[in-house]
């Protein structure tokens, strides 16, 4: 399998993004329907596994990442040095502070678990011991409490998109009330969790691969 691009990343600062692209996007299908994008904005991107390979697969130039963690913001600098490209990071709780340019597909994968009493019982289910931190720290990659993240991404993207723009959404299917969305939403699709089945979205090439820093 060829991979042609390395994304370095800290593992605190991943929340599966690597296992998304792997089982969701990186197939022909997919991003066919995506080769007339010139620019990305990948939001809650952490290390930015799905912003990077969609951009490199694609040959997309204006590469946007926009995350609550400004941390994330070294991985996303090493991955750019180590492959020699260039990039924009946008501090930002979903749209609540982007200021960046309108492009033509945003990307985004909101946290799992939206009551802290799912949130409660995965901690539960774990075969390891955490310290608060390593708590902590699965909130900001798990949890978005009352879907406000939810929310405020449908509710917004709209504004951020140029005029052949669209979003693509990755998200557990009971968190998507299409209600949510302006009817005039253009563009809008969505993946749910259930539809993982690498066995029948077979690869047709691997265009990253990762490294832990």
């Amino acid at each position: 399998m060829d991979c042609e691009f390395t994304v370095l990343y800290k593992q605190y600062n991943d929340g599966c993004g690597a296992l998304f692209w792997d089982a969701v996007y990186n197939h022909e299908d997919f991003l066919d329907q995506h080769r007339d994008c010139r620019s990305i904005l990948e939001i809650c991107s952490g290390p930015g596994f799905i912003g990077w390979g969609i951009a490199h697969a694609l040959g997309i130039k204006e590469i946007h990442f926009g995350d609550i963690h400004e941390p994330v913001n070294i991985d996303l600098a090493k991955t750019a040095k180590f492959n020699n490209v260039d990039y924009n990071f946008h501090l930002s709780d979903g749209f609540k502070s982007y200021n960046g340019p309108k492009v033509d597909l945003i990307m985004v994968s909101p946290p799992f678990f939206t009551k802290i009493e799912e949130f409660e019982q995965f901690q539960l289910n774990e075969a390891t011991l955490l310290t608060q931190d390593q708590v902590e720290n699965h909130k900001r990659r798990w949890l978005d409490l009352d879907m406000n993240l939810h929310k405020n991404v449908l509710n917004n993207f709209s504004k951020y998109l140029t005029e052949k723009g669209r979003i693509v959404v990755l998200a557990d299917k009971k968190h998507i009330d299409k209600d949510m969305l302006d009817a005039e939403a253009k563009n809008y699709s969505y993946y749910t969790h259930k539809e993982f089945d690498v066995k029948e979205k077979p690869h047709w090439q691997s265009y990253i691969r990762t490294y832990y820093i």
